[in-house]
């Protein structure tokens, strides 16, 4: 009967025990994480009320509140503090992350930067561009700011770190809108040079079908016999047909000045493939008086002395 009674004190015992750690654990899980302001403590002189750094307590509530995660570790690398931001950013909870190493967020290929960093900040404060190393293995870009600080008796660093994904995506997606709208001025440009192309056949079609399929009876019907109202129609009716057919001679004439209505007449019809003797017919002229213009022609246009066709170097003015 004794044993079962000592038996059962001895659990019981253990019993209280236990849940005095329990307790003893709590209250150095609150400690730590600032989740009280004070103790009591009993001493020789009664009961006494210890403040746990009130004054620290503003400058916690700030550190959790701000963008930015922070961490706060040992020159060894062990980190004794890190708000809840660096956590979300590494998706570990923060008691997971207190007492951990900062490099086994890092990943292995940026120690060596990393090391760095801190080195540089012995001097003076420092950052650089590192990524973090998620649970999730994914690497999160971020900035990285170190600085070093004295917390009480012993040297430590402060990591303030910005999560750059958002503008590394923001990038990212104005990096293709750039080369979409690249691609489509690009394409833009093409369609305006075929425009360009097709405005100038378009507007040599009209002057070949003019000089070829008007012109020709034209000059033909002038030669019959006219009273005075025909001719003057006829006289309309070429002038018309001479405003259509203008733009290769303005552009001829905005370029060679020097070149008189008659020379432009001839490099018209040159460039149209008319020979000699299809110029003096219809312009109304010998045969020598159309070599001498397109003499004239090649030397004012800087031809005299080059084997370069005259009809093909003024079929360039229509583009």
């Amino acid at each position: 009967m004794t044993l079962l009674k000592t038996r059962e004190n001895s659990l019981a015992e253990i019993q209280k025990l236990r849940q005095r750690l329990e307790d003893a654990e709590e209250i150095l899980n609150a400690i730590r994480y600032d989740k009280i302001d004070a103790v009591v403590v009993l001493g020789p002189e009664g009961h006494r009320v210890h403040l746990l750094r009130r004054g620290t307590r503003s400058y916690r509530i700030l550190v959790e509140t701000i963008c930015e995660g922070t961490v706060v570790m040992t020159c060894e690398g062990s980190i004794f503090f890190c708000n809840s931001r660096f956590a979300g950013m590494v998706g570990t909870p923060v008691e997971d992350i207190i007492g951990s190493s900062m490099l086994s967020y890092i990943p292995e290929e940026e120690h060596g930067k990393f090391n760095s960093v801190l080195e540089e900040a012995h001097q003076k404060s420092c950052g650089g561009m590192i990524h973090l190393k998620t649970v999730g293995g994914v690497l999160l870009p971020a900035s990285l700011s170190a600085s070093w600080l004295q917390i009480e008796d012993t040297p430590g660093v402060c990591l303030v770190i910005t999560d750059l994904s958002e503008q590394q995506k923001n990038e990212e997606i104005i990096a293709a809108r750039t080369r979409e709208l690249e691609e489509v001025n690009a394409a833009l440009k093409i369609l305006l040079k075929q425009r360009e192309e097709d405005k100038s056949e378009f507007e040599e079609n009209i002057l070949s079908n003019v000089r070829n399929l008007v012109f020709p009876y034209l000059e033909k019907l002038k030669r019959t016999r006219l009273n005075d109202e025909q001719a003057t129609y006829c006289e309309i009716l070429e002038t018309r047909m001479n405003e259509i057919t203008a733009p290769f001679v303005r552009k001829l004439s905005r370029r060679y000045t020097t070149l008189t209505i008659m020379e432009m007449q001839v490099a018209d019809l040159i460039r149209e493939g008319k020979s000699t003797k299809d110029i003096a017919e219809l312009l109304q002229v010998s045969e020598n008086t159309v070599m001498v213009h397109r003499q004239r022609i090649r030397t004012k246009l800087g031809l005299s002395n080059s084997k370069i066709n005259l009809a093909s170097h003024l079929k360039s003015f229509s583009t």
